[in-house]
């Protein structure tokens, strides 16, 4: 189940916590999966990670094959952005201003557990896809 954001108490210190999750499936399909981010194009996510600071940030590291019909590339990608915890809602993105005719990068949603992180969508790639992580480590 995904949690869109909503309003809170904006008062309230926001949650934080250090922990590691490990990527097991996307769409209910174990690793490694793919997916037509474009047509003619295949991507292949090999493995991802999700770190979680007590600062706020939150490291995405990814390993992704990408293919086409004449080029096949493999890479490894960490993104450092910010995230907010809700309850059981969280959001991984960059911050935005409160601002209807701001251009903002789409955060990702989702929710979390003592041992799952699911989320929305992927930092640079929204289609919709459902990310389902388990807790590695976590550091009280």
């Amino acid at each position: 189940m995904l949690l869109a954001a909503g309003c809170g108490d904006s008062t309230a210190p926001p949650m934080r916590m250090t922990a590691l999750y490990v990527l097991e499936s996307i769409n209910g399909q174990a690793l490694p999966t793919s997916f037509s981010p474009y047509p003619g194009q295949t991507a292949t996510v090999l493995w991802e990670t999700v770190n979680l600071d007590a600062t706020g940030n939150a490291t995405t590291v990814q390993r992704r094959r990408t293919e086409t019909a004449t080029v096949q590339q493999e890479r490894t990608e960490a993104r450092i952005t910010g995230y907010e915890i809700t309850g059981e809602s969280i959001e991984i993105g960059p911050p935005c201003p409160n601002d209807p005719l701001a251009d903002c990068v789409p955060k990702r949603v989702g929710q979390i557990t003592p041992s799952t992180l699911t989320l929305s969508g992927d930092l640079g790639d929204p289609h919709g896809l459902v990310y389902l992580y388990r807790l590695a480590v976590r550091v009280d």
